[in-house]
């Protein structure tokens, strides 16, 4: 039979008392009513079950303290601050561009890329770059053997590849127009070249 303050587990063959919040009779001075039974045991708090919860021990970096009359606190958190790269103010239409290494951002353009097809023996192709643009790479396929570039009329440049392939710096102004000439390798009279880039203003 229960008694006040007992609390009971139903089970499979009935109900069972597990403990009694007041405790077994005469405890703290016959404050108990449990008659015999051992004060209840509050089960410890796990991600799928309601429980009890407590301080995992003092002296620990920013962990919770309980306090003599049941409240808990937390110590105030440290601060923070992050920093990141200068933006240019010539440089509108960046984003922050990871470096894979925690600290080292930085700044980049838009990326762009441009497909140049060279057809039917054909040398020549124009391409008008509307905002200024930074080239990073530059790759040829098997059909050319070689790649030059002249902007906005001045004197052809070649492009020094390495096993079809340049990379560097190319910096071209917005508006400008660039032509790009190839010769062929033997036995072809056509080729693809491919710009990539970064788009690094408005126009």
């Amino acid at each position: 039979m229960a008694t006040t303050g007992d609390l009971q587990e139903k089970t499979s063959t009935g109900w069972v008392t597990r403990g009694n919040l007041k405790g077994p009779a005469g405890k703290d001075g016959a404050n108990g009513t449990g008659g015999g039974s051992s004060p209840y045991t509050l089960p410890v708090a796990s991600a799928l079950a309601l429980g009890g919860v407590k301080s995992a021990g003092a002296g620990l970096v920013g962990n919770v303290v309980v306090n003599a009359d049941g409240s808990m606190s937390a110590p105030s958190g440290g601060g923070g601050s992050a920093s990141f790269p200068a933006q240019s103010a010539a440089t509108n239409g960046q984003y922050l561009q990871s470096t894979g290494v925690a600290g080292a951002e930085a700044w980049a353009g838009m990326k762009i890329g441009y497909v140049l097809r060279f057809l039917n023996a054909d040398m020549q192709e124009p391409l008008r770059f509307f905002r200024a643009t930074t080239l990073y790479r530059m790759e040829v396929d098997a059909g050319i053997a070689t790649l030059s570039y002249a902007i906005n009329g001045a004197a052809s440049t070649p492009v020094p590849l390495v096993s079809n392939v340049w990379t560097g710096s190319l910096q071209i102004p917005a508006k400008a127009s660039v032509v790009w000439s190839i010769t062929y390798n033997t036995n072809y009279n056509e080729g693809n070249v491919e710009l990539l880039g970064y788009e690094l203003s408005t126009p």
